[in-house]
């Protein structure tokens, strides 16, 4: 019984984690994004030439 709680606890653990690092990952591309587009306002045809290659 108690290996079966330890791991269940595992796992919700490791899902918790999991959850985190996704909402890292979508943080970091929400400000990645946020950067492109000032970059596009400021730069235009710098900016373009970036998206070509």
């Amino acid at each position: 019984l108690y290996d079966i709680q330890k791991i269940k606890f595992d796992v919700f653990q490791a899902n918790w984690l999991n959850d985190k690092r996704s909402i890292l990952d979508h943080t970091q591309l929400h400000i990645l994004s946020c950067l492109v587009v000032l970059k596009v306002l400021f730069n235009p045809k710098n900016s373009l030439d970036l998206l070509n290659k």
